[in-house]
């Protein structure tokens, strides 16, 4: 190219500070392409309607007085969080995730995409539980019919089981100060405020004495949250943004030497705006052939190393790119533009 064999060395030395800052940014873009695609995923395990309970409970109750809570109830799903079970396989005691009702489709991210759990079956979670067909919990075998997702669920990676099963099994009063109860449906939002309403009026009939706590509409906030805290996004947008200040103290050298160049272009007629135009063109040329190094370079390096890139997530890294690409310029544009304009035409004489 005609700009790097007139300015040798300042076209490399941008060629290479931002080869560096492309090369740190890929690891970032990555992640936040996986974050949002797995994001887009976990959407499609939301309910239209979700909201979540606090019960205060005053004395112990027995389990035939939690059932009654989804009396009369005929749309979305009731889920009781708070009873243990202890699983004799692995010597270790949980809290699962308790079905009072299943009136439509459990959404629990899950590797054989589970839809309804029935008698004796059970979804365990993906960490601290090995992979096993069935479970034992109190003398009674349960079937495992899927591990949940850790990528997708990161409230409700636990075991998932029918309020039944779970009371046929302990049949003791619930020895709990409080439990936690998500009421979740697709329903229109009619029809889910009268069935939350036909809830509160079972508390208020089976545990009179309960305080009922309403702490607020379920959303998914969890993966994007990570994103932003992920040590390696911050450090890629960090050494970027480092390669751009280099970038830009080495454009204000790379200015200086085309000093001649510019008078000249100003002597014959060259408006400021002529040379801004010549100087981005130049720029992105420089900082595009660090980009496509970079990408070309991580890709075949990632896929040889047996990493898988979806569509998405590869339109995702080069868009991400062609912003990086875009910001440096005009950043390094907007910092030449006070060295441009006092270049005067007078000086092609001196120079």
């Amino acid at each position: 190219m005609r700009i790097i064999t007139r300015y040798r060395r300042a076209s490399l030395f941008i060629i290479t500070i931002f080869f560096c800052g492309f090369f740190s940014l890929f690891g970032g873009l990555l992640f936040i392409a996986k974050s949002i695609e797995s994001q887009q995923q976990l959407e499609s395990y939301n309910y239209k309607n979700e909201a979540q309970f606090i019960i205060i409970l005053e004395e112990f109750i027995s389990p035939g007085k939690l059932l009654t809570l989804a009396d009369g109830i005929e749309i979305g799903n009731i889920i009781v969080n708070g009873p243990i079970a202890y699983f004799h396989d692995i010597e270790a005691a949980f809290m699962p995730d308790i079905y009072l009702t299943q009136n439509e489709d459990i959404k629990v991210p899950t590797n054989t995409g589970v839809k309804c759990i029935g008698e004796r079956q059970i979804i365990k979670p993906s960490k601290y539980v090995p992979d096993m067909a069935e479970i034992i919990c109190k003398g009674e075998a349960f079937e495992v019919i899927g591990t949940v997702n850790p990528n997708l669920a990161h409230k409700n990676n636990c075991f998932h089981m029918r309020a039944d099963d779970y009371f046929n099994i302990y049949t003791g009063k619930i020895r709990r100060k409080s439990l936690t109860i998500y009421v979740k449906s697709d329903a229109p939002d009619v029809e889910y405020a009268c069935m939350l309403n036909r809830f509160k009026q079972n508390i208020a009939r089976s545990i009179p004495t309960a305080t009922l706590m309403s702490v607020a509409d379920i959303n998914d906030e969890g993966i994007i949250y990570g994103m932003i805290q992920s040590k390696e996004a911050i450090y890629s947008a960090m050494l970027y943004f480092f390669a751009l200040v280099n970038a830009v103290i080495v454009s204000f050298y790379w200015i200086s030497i085309r000093r001649r160049e510019i008078s000249i272009r100003k002597a014959f007629g060259a408006t400021n705006c002529d040379i801004i135009m010549l100087i981005s063109k130049d720029l992105f040329q420089l900082i595009g052939i660090s980009a496509l190094l970079t990408l070309s370079i991580q890709s075949v390096v990632y896929f040889a190393s047996g990493g898988l890139m979806s569509s998405r997530q590869y339109f995702v890294v080069v868009a991400g790119y062609l912003s990086s690409l875009l910001i440096a310029t005009g950043l390094i544009l907007i910092f030449s533009l006070s060295l441009i304009g006092k270049i005067s035409p007078a000086k092609a004489v001196k120079l």
